[in-house]
């Protein structure tokens, strides 16, 4: 996935178009437009492409928008991903009702 996302990246990156443009682009399909757009001068002033490629994944894969906010704060936006994966089965034996239903 890695790869995959650096790619998305760098082909932003060669249309001159922002790199934080994936990233806004997925926030506001899994939030609202509202919401992504608060966060465009921040992702405008990272020119790193693998913190990017980080805040891409955490954009994927947190739950709302203030998780995406602390990722975005966090000094190490893998280990906040990583601490958040773990603490989910913990989150899923405290709340059982947010355990997919099966059929």
């Amino acid at each position: 996935m890695k790869k995959y996302s650096i790619a998305i990246i760098e082909s932003w990156l060669r249309s001159q178009q922002s790199p934080s443009e994936p990233i806004l682009e997925v926030l506001e399909i899994r939030f609202r437009a509202d919401a992504a757009q608060t966060f465009k001068p921040a992702l405008g002033a990272i020119d790193d492409l693998q913190h990017l490629e980080q805040l891409h994944r955490a954009a994927v894969s947190v739950n709302n928008v203030a998780d995406f906010r602390r990722a975005l704060e966090s000094n190490d936006v893998e280990g906040f991903l990583e601490r958040r994966k773990r603490a989910m089965p913990q989150y899923l034996e405290a709340y059982p009702r947010a355990k997919t239903k099966t059929s």
